[in-house]
């Protein structure tokens, strides 16, 4: 206490208001990278799924996140049903429309194909088998329906894990294994709602009865000539599911011409004559593997304008005169 009578110092200073520093503000473009939500992956990136790990090509469209990463949608249906099937309500986003229009300019010329499949598509047939020789188009057809969102590549042992409402693509059932084919059949009797459409080689289908109506022709195969049709290489407990079947025909040399001229589009650096062209696509159409030996002699033809060489008909070689016999010569 002071006794001159002043005022009392307090026995604690006042602690000065401190001022607050300013926070550094974010980087450009900082801000838009954590407030971006997921979006559809770009289908040209070869991606694969952060989670399943497994290509896009297998598993179809991705969803890409902010951080990098991807996922299919098998893994988004397994990571909802983790959840107890409790999922952040996703603000309402318009999607662009899926084109119906034809799948592929490697299916060139396949129109009655190509009308079948669609239809069976659209009136909902569960039970698909596309066949068709090596090179008709099948893989090709697949990935279309990838891109556009109308269906899931799956393997033999991650049809459970699929979407439930997605159309599931399976390529090539004639080359799985025994047990492989078994464990499709028995999905197949399982879950008959669902929709699969299968690829597999095979030649043409002749036998069975053809039905008419006022909508058309039908051609109902029996089980014995898809057998045939397959080489064998398919159960017949599988192919008694078969509800639709669609065949393609190896393409012939105009339709594999106009192939290599689509695919020649999108290449800026290569030009071919026609003559050139209809080189190729003849050689081509000499292969059992027709539509994949065309992609591999176009993929052998470096930058440039090239046309077809014209050989020049080898010169017949003059005989010697021959010289006459003198008279009373032998």
């Amino acid at each position: 206490m002071d006794v001159s009578g002043g005022q009392v110092a307090p026995a604690v200073a006042p602690v000065e208001a401190r001022k607050e520093e300013p926070r550094p503000k974010p980087e450009e473009g900082e801000g838009a990278f954590i407030e971006r939500g997921p979006t559809r992956a770009d289908p040209s990136l070869e991606a694969w799924c952060s989670f399943c790990c497994r290509p896009r090509s297998e598993v179809g469209a991705l969803v890409a996140g902010p951080a990098g990463a991807f996922i299919c949608s098998s893994c988004i249906g397994e990571s909802s049903a983790l959840l107890g099937g409790v999922a952040p309500v996703a603000p309402a986003v318009r999607r662009a429309p899926v084109s119906r229009s034809s799948v592929s300019f490697e299916l060139v010329g396949q129109v009655t194909a190509r009308e079948r499949l669609e239809r069976g598509l659209e009136t909902g047939v569960r039970r698909m088998l596309l066949l068709g020789p090596e090179g008709s188009g099948k893989s090709t057809w697949i990935r279309e329906l990838v891109e556009q969102g109308r269906g899931v590549l799956v393997s033999s042992d991650s049809l459970d894990r699929a979407p439930a409402d997605a159309v599931l693509l399976v390529e090539d059932v004639d080359r799985l294994s025994p047990a492989e084919q078994s464990a499709l059949g028995v999905f197949l009797t399982r879950y008959p709602e669902r929709t699969v459409l299968m690829t597999s080689r095979g030649g043409a289908v002749d036998s069975g009865p053809v039905l008419v109506s006022d909508s058309g022709r039908l051609f109902v195969p029996t089980t014995a000539a898809l057998s045939e049709a397959v080489g064998g290489a398919l159960p017949v407990a599988l192919l008694e599911q078969v509800q639709l079947l669609v065949s393609l025909e190896a393409p012939g040399i105009e339709d594999l011409v106009e192939i290599a001229r689509r695919r020649l589009a999108s290449r800026e650096d290569c030009r071919l004559s026609d003559e050139a062209l209809t080189a190729l696509a003849t050689e081509a159409a000499r292969s059992s593997r027709s539509g994949h030996e065309l992609q591999a002699l176009l993929a052998r033809v470096p930058p440039g304008t090239w046309r077809l060489e014209v050989k020049k008909k080898a010169k017949a070689k003059a005989k010697p005169a021959r010289r006459g016999r003198r008279k009373g010569t032998s």
